[in-house]
């Protein structure tokens, strides 16, 4: 009778291959969550692999949503915080002190585009009536919050509207931002990286984002703690593309290091005061040492960028 020794040699070879895999899965999980990044080279050379196999374990981890899958190595992936309405609801004092350091870097008679978003929101609400401005918006809730204020010229970009999202999508809205030049762009961000740039969850968003980008002398981006140090599916911009990023007062060093290493201007809001309490004022001053600035001033109306063919969004992806 033929023996089943190889057969089960065979088994017990790919069970104990599974579960090497999965163990050093999870460490690296766990190196993403105390990081922020991990590099393949250095996975390899920390487990005795080769780095096809940390590619094809990072691969995995992508598939079921732990992490995403950068140039050289993983990050851990943007958080999805669910629909616009649901997104509203959280954190809204946060995002109102983000909205309040980001709009004072606006110059006054600027036309701009403000792009959906729950953050974004927040910064409608706490746009100058007295400034002048013309508002550009894909975001119906957006324009809906300006129209009952005064001051403000609005103009929204049609489209198909995302519920999810809230904002107007596709070609149309494509076509509508052919005619405009920004004198700044208020990006929403699903992630913000130094590497990674700023990424988003879904296709057609990344794609107006960055047709929004083209035609945009400044780009600011208000970005929550759990967004920065990581990715989205799709890219919007490079890092080097924003003009000025603005991070919570709680935002530790560790997280700014490495946009500070590439010398992109970072304000903070300021702390959250009790929230019976709350009110306007100015961003705070950070540490000595720190590439930030506490009350900024507003950003030159450069020339904008010139209109260039649209590649499309892509994964960055070793």
């Amino acid at each position: 009778m033929p023996s089943d020794k190889p057969c089960t040699m065979m088994h017990d070879s790919n069970s104990n291959a599974i579960r090497l895999a999965g163990q050093r899965q999870a460490e690296i999980a766990a190196m993403l969550a105390r990081d922020g990044r991990v590099v393949a080279g250095d996975l390899a050379m920390r487990f005795g692999v080769s780095e096809d196999t940390v590619r094809r374990d990072l691969r995995e981890m992508a598939a079921e949503g732990l992490c995403r899958r950068v140039y050289g190595g993983a990050l851990p992936a943007a958080p999805d915080g669910g629909t616009i309405d649901q997104r509203v609801a959280q954190g809204a004092l946060r995002k109102a002190a983000l909205a309040r350091a980001l709009v004072c870097t606006i110059a006054p008679g600027s036309c701009i585009f403000l792009d959906a978003g729950s953050t974004n929101l927040a910064v409608a609400a706490a746009l100058p009536a007295q400034a002048g401005l013309t508002v550009v918006t894909n975001a119906p809730a957006i324009a809906s919050l300006l129209a009952s204020r005064t001051g403000f010229e609005i103009i929204v970009v049609g489209g198909r509207l995302d519920i999810a999202s809230g904002a107007c999508l596709g070609p149309q809205a494509l076509r509508d931002l052919e005619r405009f030049r920004f004198a700044a762009l208020v990006l929403g961000a699903c992630g913000v990286d130094a590497v990674a740039g700023v990424t988003a969850h879904v296709f057609e968003e990344a794609e107006l984002k960055a047709a929004a980008a083209l035609r945009s002398a400044t780009i600011l981006v208000a970005a929550t703690n759990e967004k920065l140090g990581t990715a989205a599916a799709f890219h919007v911009v490079p890092a080097d593309r924003i003009s000025r990023l603005v991070v919570e007062a709680d935002c530790g060093a560790e997280r700014l290091a490495p946009f500070e290493a590439r010398g992109l201007p970072v304000a903070t809001a300021e702390p959250l005061p009790p929230a019976e309490t709350a009110g306007l004022r100015r961003s705070r001053k950070l540490p000595a040492g720190r590439a930030t600035q506490a009350i900024p001033a507003p950003l030159p109306i450069l020339k904008p960028f010139p209109i260039e063919a649209s590649g499309g969004s892509e994964e960055m992806s070793s």
